[in-house]
């Protein structure tokens, strides 16, 4: 195969190995962590854990089958213009996965791909991956309390598919394909630039919850009443989480 189409096929293998990462019980279980709810977190790490760990052997004997090369996937974005529109893709279709309205697909779309756009321009300004995730994250947060107080529907259903396309599937390929060569240095060096990049992001989500929610800062009961009936399986969801 010729060099720019194998690039574009490992490209491509990246993203789609993305879905199988279980975005919402992950960021769920660091959001229930840190409020010290520590049955529901512990829980929802673990199965997090287990899905992440079954695909990580799959994709790890792909690639090696396939002969794969995660150096030719390309560590910086092709542009604005194009990373934009694919965020906002990318984010309705995990909302979408989550089972959610298409009005809380369109709430997650727009907050995620501006939370996206800072997280890229400040890596741009060549702040370090971590602190550009956290700040990220942040944003969302802070624009997920808005948007949902508008559209009354509950927030976690529109912050936490909105930073999942943040998971950096680049460095955890990188990593699966270290483990597949024997090359522990590959391995813990970019398994802790994933593991730290998530860690940022949930930071991020806490922190903006922090700041907007008293209730849930303070440990107080969550007021359910300000929601609309014909989300109440996903209020549910909300109260799990929160």
């Amino acid at each position: 195969l010729a060099s720019p189409l194998v690039g574009a096929t490992e490209a491509g293998f990246v993203a789609s190995v993305l879905f199988l990462v279980p975005g919402f019980p992950l960021f769920s279980a660091l959001i229930d962590l840190a409020r010290c709810d520590i049955a529901a977190g512990v829980a929802r790490l673990t199965y997090a854990m287990s899905v992440m760990l079954t695909a990580a052997f799959a994709v790890t004997a792909v690639s090696w089958a396939a002969g794969l090369n995660p150096e030719a996937v390309a560590a910086r974005p092709p542009g604005y213009a194009l990373v934009l529109p694919a965020s906002a893709v990318g984010i309705a279709g995990f909302a979408l996965l989550f089972n959610s309205s298409r009005r809380m697909v369109v709430a997650a779309a727009s907050i995620g791909t501006v939370g996206s756009a800072v997280r890229w321009a400040l890596i741009d300004a060549t702040a370090t991956p971590f602190i550009a995730a956290c700040l990220g994250a942040l944003t969302v947060g802070v624009l997920g309390f808005v948007v949902v107080r508008v559209a009354r529907i509950p927030r976690v259903t529109t912050t936490v598919p909105a930073v999942v396309v943040m998971i950096p599937g680049p460095a955890i390929y990188r990593a699966l394909h270290g483990m597949s060569q024997g090359d522990m240095d590959a391995v813990v060096l970019y398994s802790a630039t994933a593991a730290m990049t998530v860690l940022s992001i949930g930071a991020g989500l806490v922190l903006a919850r922090l700041l907007t929610d008293r209730d849930w800062a303070l440990g107080r009961p969550i007021d359910f009443s300000r929601y609309r009936d014909g989300a109440a399986g996903a209020v549910w969801q909300e109260g799990k989480a929160g």
